[in-house]
């Protein structure tokens, strides 16, 4: 049974107290939405051994809303893990590049983990440098761990690349 705690004040069960897990995600569209779905689903799922998950997603949308951006720097510097659900190519919209100064321009209240799921067509030429190097760098400038999923491939699978 999935252990559902909705404020911090019943994650106290008997004599223990239940760990918490803040996870925010950020995603560009509803397809990377998608991809973080099921990545979050998974997640809770493999929480369940006494710890009580804190899901937040954002979007790239509502990171151009200043009110929303400001509250999103907050809820990321606390974050165990944030995970990016984004496409490999593409320039970063400016709300989303204001949020990534933001959140890098003091030091995080809390040591954790970037991931980030990059979405990748066949149409495109591999661009790994781009939003990768971008994600590292920010990771190493906030003083956290930085993880890249496993490729996640737009398309049918005859238009994937051939690996050897």
């Amino acid at each position: 049974m999935l252990k559902r705690c909705p404020n911090p004040s019943e994650a106290i069960v008997g004599q223990s107290v239940l760990a918490w897990l803040n996870i925010t995600i950020v995603y560009e569209d509803p397809l990377t939405f998608r991809v973080a779905e099921r990545i979050s689903d998974g997640l809770v799922v493999a929480a369940d051994s006494g710890c009580c998950v804190r899901l937040t997603m954002r979007s790239f949308d509502v990171l151009g809303i200043r009110s929303i951006r400001e509250l999103a720097v907050a809820e990321a510097k606390e974050a165990d893990l944030l995970l990016f659900s984004i496409y490999e190519h593409g320039e970063w919209p400016a709300g989303v590049a204001r949020w990534m100064e933001l959140l890098c321009s003091e030091p995080m209240t809390q040591h954790g983990g970037f991931a980030a799921l990059l979405v990748k067509s066949p149409f495109h030429p591999p661009d790994a440098a781009g939003r990768r190097g971008a994600l590292e760098q920010m990771a190493s400038n906030c003083g956290r761990d930085f993880f890249i999923a496993k490729d996640v491939w737009l398309g049918r699978p005859e238009h994937y690349p051939a690996y050897e």
